[in-house]
């Protein structure tokens, strides 16, 4: 979740808001212009592996929009937020975009586009040599280094320095048009245990992939606020869900097969996989893990990803653009039972309607 200050947390849940939203586009941090009143969303999605954040957009018609965003090099800046009661502003970076699709203008002449965050700038620019990442290097350095490697700009957030742990063995990408130095980029991450992605500023960040049934929850909803739950509905997720991952090594410095293993242990839990669910194993490879402490960390951190709950629940509120993908929120309710989600998929709109959510039951206290 973006900070923000207790008064905006306030104003989430007063009776009223009034909504804030600013789209600019950017050229090599030069503004080149403000968006006029614009309508679309910004989702940001903690299921898939590609982009973390993305951008559809409708614009209305004005005479220079159709250039700025054709601009080579352009990017897309989103910000949304509240007016406070002190007649002050707080805004929310929601992301810096760049389109990922053909941009179209109508007849008469509203503009819609739809873009990614800045990992389709390190997706695009594939390898044209082959890339090496030499054994023993900081995983947060390693992954600097090729984010540089395919766009020297890149912002870098703090996280990076303080991811330590090393690479196992010397890495090699090949070059092609079939490269994805950002996929290359996320597997070195999670080799560390890591989640890689693109934060609302723009800058590359890591994160360990969160446990909802042990972090804490970054914001309460209660029952009777303005802004709580305004619609509610489940669906049984049964098709993806697993109560175990196996994870084996295969990197060429592998001299003794390494296999690791996590279970869901916790005979309380409906996915416990003694229970009657049984076992339900998801298996992952990857020539990056080398050691017996790699594979049985990268085992944890994949278990937390695909371990999903019998029920998944969207909801909408209303709008908080503070949140984002993986956010541990708890609601209690008038009993005061409190359910604790993590959210897996956010989608705010850039109109000021509510926002809506998939999250995963976590926890149920009373």
């Amino acid at each position: 979740m973006y900070p923000v200050s207790d008064a905006f947390r306030a104003a989430v849940v007063a009776d009223s808001q009034r909504a804030l939203v600013r789209v600019a586009v950017e050229l090599d941090g030069s503004e080149l212009g403000v968006l006029p009143t614009a309508s679309g969303s910004v989702d940001s999605d903690g299921t898939r592996d590609g982009a973390l954040r993305s951008l559809s957009l409708t614009v209305s018609p004005h005479p220079d929009v159709f250039d700025w965003l054709a601009t080579a090099g352009a990017e897309i800046v989103v910000e949304r937020g509240l007016a406070l009661p002190d007649g002050s502003e707080e805004l929310v970076p929601l992301g810096v975009f760049v389109l990922d699709a053909d941009l179209e203008e109508a007849e008469d002449g509203t503009i819609s586009a739809s873009a990614g965050d800045r990992s389709r700038r390190i997706s695009r620019a594939r390898w044209a040599d082959p890339y090496v990442v030499a054994a023993g290097t900081p995983v947060g350095e390693a992954v600097a280094d090729l984010l540089r490697a395919c766009w020297p700009d890149c912002p870098m957030g703090s996280t990076l320095a303080a991811a330590d742990k090393t690479t196992g063995a010397r890495l090699a990408y090949l070059g092609g048009a079939e490269s994805d130095p950002w996929k290359d980029a996320r597997a070195v991450a999670a080799s560390a245990g890591l989640d890689l992605y693109f934060d609302g500023e723009g800058a590359a960040q890591v994160r360990d992939t969160p446990d909802p049934e042990s972090d804490p929850a970054c914001w309460t909803y209660f029952a009777g606020q303005a802004g709580v739950v305004l619609g509610q509905t489940r669906r049984a997720v049964l098709t993806q869900q697993y109560n175990g991952v196996i994870v084996t090594a295969e990197g060429s410095g592998v001299g003794t097969p390494k296999r690791g293993q996590a279970w869901d242990e916790d005979p309380n839990s409906p996915t416990y996989a003694y229970g009657p669910m049984g076992r339900v194993p998801y298996f992952y490879s990857s020539p990056l893990l080398t050691t017996q402490a790699e594979v049985d960390s990268a085992a944890e951190t994949i278990l937390a990803r695909v371990r999903r709950p019998i029920e998944q629940t969207s909801f909408t509120l209303l709008p908080n653009p503070a949140h984002e993908a993986f956010d541990v929120v708890e609601f209690v309710d008038a009993a005061g039972v409190a359910r604790r989600y993590m959210l897996d998929v956010v989608s705010l709109p850039l109109d000021g309607s509510g926002l809506t959510a998939t999250a995963r039951e976590a926890v149920v206290t009373t």
